[in-house]
């Protein structure tokens, strides 16, 4: 018989049982499911977390200053004591002079810097028409592309806004519909802040999108942060332009922990003589390296336990596999009567058994796939589809009917055929 023949009985042995052949997969269908759905959620949680991530720089790579007292205290992040810009003396802070030779010096990896100013922090603002918690920050123009902040309206804080130390700001549409009433009222209209004792007016430029912390946190009265130019910022504060903290915008993802490196060792050198102080270069990407391959060996660990009942299913397989030769031995006895060979009756009965894996496996993989996509739209996340684990269940579903299959099929092919017409 061919392998057509072959799979056309099968069909019509699981047809005419149809009860039985649906209780013989549910092992299958169970242990399947069970790990689609797992697999499912867990790469639906790591893609958001990798895109959340992202989305606070991952690939960037942050510099501070250190005190070289804690050197080698706090090379897994989360050891630094948190630090402003009044423990600092202006000497101790890198200047732009440190930080273009620095890009000058590696064009090919930097794609520029990040500047960042805490202006004023957890701050109420009011008007007439409501109250809006907000942050003000001094930054540049590059902010924008490495926090992925996409504009409603108008547009984000420019080169020129820092050059020029413009006295405009980009609002979130959260503070705008707050204060404003809406996002087409805020634009072009200015806020006042009373920063370092003295009264600033700001002309609001752009509005743009805010969005929550994904995985990370979501607030139902949210801070949202105002934005001006950095340089205006500090000329409020009465400080010169130095940092304290710098981000360093990589132009590969690949380059990044080279970048790093050469980072650290070229900025190290303007602190040699400094008593106090040299600068760290850090990058998220170990991090989130590190997020993955604990989510994954978490997913795999849950997926495991899920696949017992895989095994139970596969013992379920060779029961009625047994049974049904049992029932068919008139039929066996018959086909070796007529010139079946041992190899014939056995490859039969290990192909009804793997397509009532294989079957038992498709219906996992679509119960798998659904619960996996309610279950990760019911805890925030878009699903994402385990192409490679929905490839390896099918597999595997053929496996476990081989492997279950092969004991029975066996004794089947081995009836003697004269004791097999003679059944009842």
């Amino acid at each position: 018989m061919s392998l057509i023949d072959n799979i056309l009985m099968a069909l019509s042995s699981l047809k005419s049982n149809k009860m039985r052949s649906l209780l013989t997969m549910l092992g299958i269908i169970i242990g399947i499911s069970s790990v689609i759905t797992i697999v499912t959620i867990g790469q639906s949680l790591k893609t958001t977390m990798q895109k959340d991530l992202s989305s606070f720089g991952a690939n960037d790579i942050t510099v501070m200053l250190q005190n070289k007292s804690e050197v080698g205290k706090n090379d897994d992040f989360g050891e630094y004591r948190f630090f402003t810009r009044k423990d600092f003396r202006e000497s101790d802070l890198m200047k732009m002079e440190m930080l273009t030779a620095l890009k000058d010096a590696y064009p090919q990896y930097i794609k520029g810097f990040i500047l960042q100013q805490d202006i004023l922090s957890q701050q109420e603002y009011k008007s007439n028409h409501g109250s809006a918690k907000m942050n003000l920050l001094g930054v540049n123009q590059l902010y924008q592309d490495s926090n992925t902040i996409e504009m409603v309206t108008g547009r984000f804080i420019s080169d020129i806004d820092v050059a020029q130390k413009r006295n405009v700001v980009a609002v979130s549409d959260t503070f705008a519909k707050q204060i404003f009433g809406s996002v087409d009222e805020a634009l072009h209209q200015t806020v006042s802040f009373s920063i370092n004792g003295f009264y600033r007016e700001l002309y609001i430029v752009g509005v743009y999108q805010y969005k929550d912390l994904g995985v990370l946190g979501r607030y139902e009265d949210p801070v949202t942060n105002l934005y001006m130019p950095v340089s205006t910022g500090l000329a409020y504060l009465n400080q010169s332009e130095g940092y304290y903290t710098v981000t360093v915008v990589v132009n590969s993802a690949l380059d990044v922990e080279k970048t790093t490196v050469l980072t650290q060792q070229f900025l190290s050198k303007y602190y040699k003589n400094n008593d106090t102080y040299t600068v760290n270069a850090s990058n998220l990407k170990s991090a989130l390296d590190q997020i993955n391959s604990v989510l994954s060996a978490l997913t795999l660990a849950i997926s495991s336990i899920a696949a017992i009942s895989l095994l139970v299913g596969g013992i379920g397989v060779m029961n009625i596999m047994l049974v049904s030769i049992t029932e068919r031995t008139k039929e066996i006895g018959t086909r070796k009567a007529l010139g079946a060979t041992q190899n014939m009756i056995r490859m039969q009965f290990i192909i009804e058994s793997i397509i009532i894996c294989l079957i038992g496996g498709i219906i996992g993989i679509v119960l798998g796939l659904l619960f996996g996509s309610v279950g990760s739209e019911l805890i925030g996340y878009k699903a994402v589809a385990p192409i490679g684990a929905i490839v390896l269940s099918v597999l595997f579903s053929m496996a476990v009917g081989m492997f279950f299959g092969y004991y029975p099929a066996n004794k089947a092919a081995k009836l003697n055929p004269i004791d097999a017409l003679r059944y009842e």
